[in-house]
C-alpha cells in the first residue's frame, strides 16, 4: 500500500489535476475521495471490481469511473 498523503499534498495534487483537466478542485478532490472509499470498502470485502459492481447493482465500467475520478484511464500512445 502506498504511504498516505498529507491533506496538504492531496490538495496539491487535485490542484494540479483539476488545471490540467479544467475541472474545479473541489470536483476533483471529492472524486479521488469516493474513489478511494470504494476502493477500501471492496478491498475489505475481497471483492474484484466486476463482483463490486454486482453487488451494488451498477456496471462494471461505472465503478471503474467512479474508483478512478471519473477518467478513463487511456494507454501512452508516444
Amino acid at each position: 500500500m502506498p504511504p498516505t498523503k498529507t491533506p496538504e499534498q492531496r490538495l496539491d495534487d487535485a490542484s494540479l489535476r483539476a488545471a490540467a483537466e479544467g475541472r474545479s478542485v473541489l470536483e476533483v478532490a471529492h472524486a479521488e475521495d469516493l474513489g478511494e472509499s470504494l476502493r477500501g470498502w471492496r478491498a475489505a470485502k475481497g471483492l474484484s471490481l466486476r463482483a463490486a459492481a454486482m453487488a451494488l447493482g451498477i456496471p462494471y465500467s461505472i465503478l471503474q469511473k467512479l474508483e478512478t475520478g471519473g477518467r478513463a484511464r487511456t494507454p501512452d500512445l508516444d
